[in-house]
Parts: C-alpha cells; structure tokens; sequence
C-alpha cells in the first residue's frame, strides 16, 4: 500500500535544465528540469500525490514557458534611452561623451525593472484552483 505524501505548492522565476535534477531525464540526456529560485508557496492538503504534476506535465510546462519568457524583451525595454526618458521624465546619465555615447544608461531607475512582471508561478498541481 503506497503511503500519502503531501504536496506543496511552489513558486519560481523560470525553469532551467541542470546536471544535479533528475526530474524529466530521459534517456540520452544528462540534465533535468529545475525550477530557479523556488519558494514554497503553501502546503495542499486538499490534494493527493497522484493530484500533483506528473513528469509529463512538467515537461509541457518547461516548453510553454519558454515560448512565453518575455525576459529579454523587458531588459532591451529598460536598457532602451528613449523608453526611460519617456516613462521617467527624468535625464538619464550615459556613458561616454560626445559621438560615442553609449545609449546605455549607468544605472536604470529603480520604478523601471517591474521583476513580477516577468515571473510566472508554476504550480506543482492539475489545477491552478486555490
């Protein structure tokens, strides 16, 4: 008789594939599916380990989130000059002087990286239900 196991609800920035996983290995690969800075989101006690995401449906999810990954669009957003000056109103300082300037700024105001924005919550269930 298999005994119950709970199942915790978990949240990351992104999946990645690392050597030290085993989770998704199939034959000939050498990583497995990791989820980037994982934090535990909450306990399910209304649900079973055979409720919980099998390794099939991960590996659905690790393809469709990188379809979705939206990173390098908001990074080349912030680091855009005129995209900064448009939503801070503000002078950015650059580097460089005179024809070489470099459009990227030192540093990009902090009300310009919006993280959340581009982090999806994975969750280690059938249903997304709370």
């Amino acid at each position: 008789m298999l005994q119950s196991a709970p199942v915790w609800e978990i949240t990351g920035a992104e999946f990645s594939r690392a050597s030290t996983h085993t989770a998704g290995l199939s034959s000939g690969e050498t990583q497995g599916i990791s989820i980037r800075f994982p934090r535990f989101t909450k306990a399910r006690p209304d649900k079973t380990w055979q409720q919980a995401t099998n390794v099939s449906e991960l590996q659905r999810l690790v393809a469709e989130s990188g379809k979705r990954s939206d990173w390098l669009d908001i990074l080349n957003d912030a680091a855009d000059v005129s995209v900064i000056k448009k939503n801070t109103g503000k002078r950015v300082a650059m580097s460089g002087s005179g024809s070489n300037l470099d459009p990227k700024p030192r540093k990009l105001p902090r009300e310009e990286i919006d993280v959340n924005s581009a982090c999806e919550t994975c969750y280690l269930n059938r249903d997304k239900e709370s």
